[in-house]
């Protein structure tokens, strides 16, 4: 559990990553309970195993949903689509 100086409180998973160490948030609690945290970290922990970065998977989905987002307003104005560059 991460506690900011604000006292937010955050549920965190620290990893090490092709040397690099890093830390995935698994939520805010307490809307994101123990259980749930559990079942996220060892998900990334399968995928540290197999040398693939949660971190960059978390990324490229948020890329793909904002370009999605993106796109759906593009198309509604008659504007061609932009092409997703990953």
């Amino acid at each position: 559990m991460l506690i900011k100086s604000n006292g937010a409180k955050w549920r965190s998973f620290d990893y090490t990553v092709k040397g690099k160490r890093k830390t995935l948030s698994m939520g805010v609690y307490p809307a994101t309970g123990l259980a749930d945290a559990r079942r996220k970290a060892q998900e990334a922990r399968v995928n540290v195993a197999n040398g693939i970065d949660s971190s960059a998977i978390r990324n490229d989905i948020k890329t793909e949903r904002k370009l999605t987002a993106e796109n759906e307003k593009r198309l509604d104005l008659g504007l061609p689509s932009l092409a997703l560059s990953l």
